[in-house]
């Protein structure tokens, strides 16, 4: 995905001396240029580096700047970065129609630095406070559901832990009585032999109460997680609370 070029100014117009004046004002203040000489240019120049802003002569061969900033503004890419137009045009109808096509401003020509340069940081300023506003509602946006995630994830696991002492007690209770069975019978109904057999109960005696704990180990992992996503959404951390 194409990145916005910081301090990239894509300058359109047809005029050789328009170009340089731009170029001398510019670049002295640690602008970077990129150079088209005509609206198809720019539109062709935008598909290959995104500028941060936009100079664009209104009276050109081939399409005029209307109609390269109303292409600009139908593309997805390049709809959001600043248009100012340029023109030696004073006739209100020609500004209001550049604004309702989605300028930003009007430089009048011919060109003064300071002009130039205020309205160009101006607009430039104005885009990156909007972009960070953007990128800062994105993170509360963000943070807000990671706390919603770490808040649904927490009581189910809470509950789990909470129980698993329990489970643990139960388990161990069982076992006993199995032992205890089988140490105090000596002759055992042969059904309930086969059974034991079939289920392999040697092994689940073993193996039961590794499962218990790595359940613990498991499910104090993804507590664990919560907190970790929690202090993300800078929420307070909260122990998760034992349930019975």
């Amino acid at each position: 995905m194409q990145k916005i070029q910081e301090n990239l100014i894509l300058v359109v117009d047809d005029v050789p001396t328009n170009i340089k004046i731009l170029f001398h004002i510019l670049t002295q203040q640690g602008f970077s240029l990129c150079i088209a000489e005509s609206g198809e240019m720019a539109l062709e120049k935008v598909k290959e580096v995104l500028p941060e802003l936009i100079l664009l002569d209104v009276v050109m061969p081939g399409i005029n700047g209307f109609e390269t900033c109303r292409c600009l503004k139908a593309n997805s890419k390049t709809r959001d970065i600043p248009v100012i137009f340029m023109t030696a045009s004073s006739q209100l109808e020609d500004k209001v129609r550049g604004l309702q096509l989605g300028a930003v401003d009007y430089i009048t020509k011919p060109l003064e630095a300071e002009e130039v340069l205020a309205r160009i940081n101006v607009h430039l300023k104005l885009r990156r406070m909007q972009l960070k506003l953007v990128q800062e509602e994105k993170m509360s946006s963000l943070g807000q559901l990671v706390a919603g995630v770490a808040h649904e994830i927490n009581n189910p696991v809470s509950f789990i832990y909470g129980n698993l002492p329990h489970a643990q007690k139960y388990i161990t209770e069982l076992l006993t009585l199995i032992h205890l069975y089988e140490v105090n019978t000596p002759h055992t109904i042969p059904e309930v032999a086969a059974y034991a057999r079939s289920i392999d109960l040697d092994f689940l005696k073993q193996d039961l109460p590794q499962l218990l704990n790595s359940m613990e180990v498991g499910t104090f992992r993804i507590q664990e997680i919560v907190r970790s996503l929690r202090l993300f959404s800078r929420l307070d951390v909260a122990d998760c609370k034992v349930v019975d």
